[in-house]
């Protein structure tokens, strides 16, 4: 019997590999066009562990499909014995790799040993694995799968962002921000945020990021959230910094900003190291709270700001 490879302990072998070498894998410094959350071939968002996945391989295009998908959207035809044919200019380009698996939780229907029936069932979870392709790899597709691409000027001044100031005011609105110090932290005990003024910051996107972080870590506070981090004992620290690096990361990418690397996250690659090489379910929990940490952000502010993004 061919042995059930276990996709959360690659996924997570995957992301040790690159926080080994001072990677942050789900952090990138540089805007990209429209939203920068991955989507499927239907327009949906990508959530958990598979908006980490694709995020971090970075593509401006954020569309990904299926082999058959693409297939499909393109035009292709079957031949008389079910394989796709390939047309110049239809599916994914020839020698084109697949850049990523998504995972998802497959049911597989078991008996119930725990009923007193005897002809109860249940259904089981395993992960498995599927193969996906960017847009950018595919031709022939319909012009909504190629977004137009952001001109970056190049000696542009960085200015306030829109969508990071409604963010922002959000989080004014639920509890107070201090902008004092030449640090910056959340207080879970007083609920409260400290942060540099944006002048002592090298761009308004690192101020925008650094901010955002201790947003994510906020809404683990018991009024909102309520995330069971043990903030006293070393792993829970670092599983709630892992939450609030994604979440911000995944802030970041949603309305268009760089993710500038905090000066005090190679201090947390050792801790995180450690907890993926205990706890392969670390990062699918990480991935979902962050997902979860970024969605309550973003519906305050499209609640009391106006629209800022879709989460």
């Amino acid at each position: 019997m061919k042995k059930r490879k276990d996709v959360r302990a690659l996924v997570t072998a995957a992301l040790i590999e690159q926080l080994a070498v001072g990677t942050k894998p789900w952090s990138k410094s540089w805007s990209i066009s429209g939203t920068g959350l991955p989507k499927r071939h239907t327009g949906d968002l990508y959530h958990g562990i598979n908006r980490l996945l694709l995020m971090m391989l970075g593509y401006s295009n954020p569309y990904f499909m299926t082999f058959n998908q693409a297939a499909i959207l393109s035009g292709m035809k079957k031949d008389d014995s079910g394989n796709w044919v390939r047309e110049d200019g239809q599916g994914v380009r020839a020698g084109e790799k697949s850049p990523a698996h998504v995972v998802y939780a497959a049911p597989k229907t078991v008996r119930d040993y725990d009923s007193d029936a005897p002809d109860a069932k249940k259904d089981i979870f395993f992960w498995r694995q599927s193969s996906v392709f960017n847009a950018s790899q595919i031709d022939g597709l319909p012009d909504r799968y190629y977004p137009a691409a952001i001109e970056i000027d190049a000696n542009k001044t960085l200015e306030h962002h829109t969508a990071a100031d409604a963010l922002v005011k959000a989080m004014e609105d639920e509890a107070p921000i201090e902008y004092q110090g030449d640090s910056a932290f959340y207080a879970p005990s007083r609920d409260t945020i400290r942060c540099p003024v944006p002048q002592a910051f090298e761009s308004m996107d690192a101020f925008y990021a650094t901010l955002l972080h201790e947003g994510v870590h906020r809404t683990g506070h018991k009024s909102r959230l309520d995330r069971k981090h043990d903030y006293s004992e070393k792993t829970g620290r670092a599983r709630e910094e892992l939450v609030a690096e994604i979440g911000a990361a995944m802030l970041c990418c949603a309305i268009g900003l760089s993710d500038e690397p905090r000066e005090d996250h190679a201090s947390y690659i050792h801790s995180w190291i450690q907890l993926l090489e205990n706890d392969n379910n670390a990062i699918f929990s990480a991935a979902k709270q962050a997902d979860s940490a970024m969605a309550y952000m973003l519906d305050q502010a499209n609640q009391f700001h106006g629209h800022v993004i879709a989460a």
